[in-house]
């Protein structure tokens, strides 16, 4: 097995050392045994006094001891043997582990390196010896490192902290430092071992992530300013429409005469259509640039204020919502009424004429442990083959003149199920009614329910 220059100093226990120390150095065994024969010399000679039996059980005695001797010497090698591997096994730890190892003084002076903190700071390992480790370490990050340090020993814990280095060409680099404190035989030593682990290119991706959110950030702003302003120009020209309009009809109706006003209120029809699109508009743009408030819902509630909303068109149609039992969930308050109120207020809608509408909205539980709600209507139904399109603004499956709408209802819909994390689809056939799915998870991500 190969040798290591470099010996950190959590390797061999001292009793290992010693073992080693004895058995590898025949001098010193050699001593030992002339001194062992002078001390057998000065002692007065008793065979005499022995008889045959004596001597023969002595040497009996003898050669058990010396047996003892050669089993312990084996059972010493053998040890030795298992201190020399580990030995090496923590000196390739050391060696090939993927992070940077070092091992400071007191004062804060590498005294050992391994390849990985060479390279990773761009310089030889002989030449970060006996150099204070702050040598690498960024100017304005220093106290970062001098207070992580005097906590990892105050404290006996291992300390973990970010700050930038400089390596020996001058490039600054992130990295993830980790300071444990030293013990030896239960006593802190002050000296330290650092783990250093780049994570320069995370650093990159987590400013470029910050830059980026930053520009959505404004650009958002932007389209809210744009449609503050788009609003305002657009209603301004359609507010003096209805007006002047309802003027003419008011004032000027009998000059105007029967095909005029029929014409009148044409215009008038179709300036309400077009405020009635612009606040589409406006809502579908709010849901694009402004983040969810997510809060714990009770969809039962949501549902119930929904229908009392709509109560007047309910009893128009004679119609009738049959609403089973709804979980509750972390979502935006505001955007799920909204969605509610657009599934059943289509559903209204849309129903058979001479037939009051059936809506039935339950919900159950999917095997990914998300929540799936359906919305099941008695309604006019679509062909199925524009399920692909339904949601996609300005999308109507039915003249205008048949149903009034702005064809947004459902492109905000979709948004707001998006905004959610969750998909929405449907099932329907032409005549047959319609069911809107809506997928919804029960926790939203990062969310914590007070």
């Amino acid at each position: 097995m190969k040798k290591h220059s470099v010996r950190p100093t959590s390797g061999l226990t001292e009793s290992g050392a010693k073992l080693e120390s004895i058995t590898n150095n025949p001098g010193k065994n050699e001593n030992l045994r002339r001194r062992a024969e002078e001390a057998l010399r000065a002692k007065p000679a008793t065979n005499g006094d022995l008889s045959g039996e004596e001597i023969q059980r002595l040497i009996h005695e003898l050669q058990v001891h010396q047996i003892e001797l050669e089993m312990q010497n084996e059972a010493l090698r053998q040890t030795q043997e298992e201190l020399e591997s580990a030995r090496d096994g923590y000196l390739d730890l050391f060696e090939l582990a993927p992070v940077g190892y070092l091992m400071l003084s007191k004062k804060g002076v590498i005294r050992e390196a391994n390849l990985a903190a060479a390279n990773l700071l761009g310089t030889e390992r002989n030449r970060m010896k006996k150099t204070p480790l702050t040598h690498f370490i960024f100017r304005e990050d220093q106290d970062t490192f001098y207070l992580g340090s005097r906590k990892a020993l105050q404290e006996n814990s291992g300390q973990e902290f970010e700050l930038r280095m400089v390596t020996k060409d001058g490039k600054q680099i992130d990295v993830s430092m980790r300071c444990t404190g030293v013990e030896a035989q239960g006593r802190a030593t002050g000296q330290m071992r650092v783990t250093l682990s780049d994570i320069t290119g995370r650093k990159q991706q987590e400013r470029a992530l910050k830059a980026y959110a930053n520009r959505l950030e404004r650009v958002n702003k932007d389209l809210e300013d744009f449609a503050a302003v788009v609003s305002h120009d657009l209603k301004e020209p359609i507010f003096k429409i209805k007006g002047f309009g309802n003027i003419l009809l008011k004032d000027f109706s009998s000059q105007l005469g029967e095909q005029g006003c029929d014409y009148l209120e044409r215009m008038q029809n179709s300036a309400n259509r077009m405020e009635k699109l612009i606040e589409a508009l406006l809502a579908l743009s709010r849901l694009s640039t402004r983040a969810p408030d997510f809060q714990q819902v009770d969809l039962n509630r949501i549902a119930q204020e929904v229908i009392f909303d709509l109560d007047r068109r309910i009893q128009q149609t004679g119609g009738r919502i049959e609403l089973g039992q709804l979980p509750g969930i972390s979502a935006e308050p505001t955007q799920m009424q909204q969605l509610f109120m657009n599934l059943i207020g289509n559903a209204l809608k849309y129903h058979k004429p001479e037939i009051p509408p059936v809506i039935k909205i339950d919900a159950r539980m999917t095997s990914t442990g998300e929540i799936e709600i359906h919305f099941a209507d008695n309604g006019i139904g679509f062909d199925q083959e524009a399920v692909t399109r339904l949601f996609k603004p300005f999308v109507r499956l039915v003249g205008k003149n048949e149903y009034e709408g702005t064809g947004i209802g459902l492109a905000i819909c979709r948004k707001i199920v998006e905004n959610h994390a969750g998909k929405i689809t449907a099932r329907s056939a032409v005549g047959q009614g319609a069911t809107f799915i809506v997928t919804l998870p029960i926790q939203q991500p990062g969310f914590l329910e007070e």
